[in-house]
């Protein structure tokens, strides 16, 4: 539901039972997930529990509307993100990558999960790379991966969206983390890969 579509419907209503039932009932499972580990973060220390008022414009009128869970970073969540990104005085933490991670469900996902791989490792040697880079890679024919610029873009999205941190800048991808070795199980051996173009 469009943020704007259920602050105005909150508004606009005013008994308090219908407003608790909208803001339970409307919301996704992904909001559902992300207030459930924002609870967990405050337990640690992480996080604080602030309500704000939010404010949207639609058709000319103004509308607000009280939200209760809404999250915010202490001290301490500052310190500890600063530790998972590298910044300042802090070396990277590195993650780890299981090749089962990249494609959990359809009947290709073994298929998938290569090409992902191939495309994750790619980007982990050469730190910088288009989408064409990518899809011209010996390594890709090497594997029979058919693919298309649109799939490689769609992919760098999901390891975007599984938590590792590559910049998307125009067609180019910036490798901006850090992983530890994980395992292809591929016909041919990873491990001396000449990844050229």
């Amino acid at each position: 539901m469009p943020q704007t579509t259920l602050v105005r419907a909150i508004a606009n209503t005013k008994n308090t039972v219908e407003k608790a039932k909208m803001k339970t009932d409307w919301e996704g499972s992904s909001d559902k997930y992300a207030r459930m580990i924002s609870k967990w973060l405050i337990k640690l220390g992480l996080l604080e529990r602030i309500p704000k008022e939010i404010t949207v414009c639609f058709g000319g009128k103004t509308y607000t509307s009280k939200i209760n869970h809404a999250f915010m970073i202490t001290a301490q969540g500052l310190t500890a993100l600063n530790r998972a990104l590298g910044k300042s005085k802090h070396t990277r933490i590195p993650k780890n990558v299981f090749y089962e991670m990249l494609a959990t469900k359809g009947i290709d996902r073994e298929y998938l999960r290569t090409r992902r791989a191939l495309i994750l490792n790619y980007l982990y040697a050469k730190k910088s790379a288009t989408a064409w880079d990518i899809l011209r890679c010996p390594i890709m024919a090497k594997h029979n991966i058919d693919t298309t610029l649109c799939s490689i873009h769609d992919d760098v999205k999901g390891l975007i969206n599984m938590g590792l941190d590559i910049e998307i800048s125009g067609d180019n991808y910036k490798w901006r983390d850090q992983i530890n070795e994980f395992i292809i199980p591929i016909p041919i051996s990873t491990k001396n890969l000449t990844w050229s173009s």
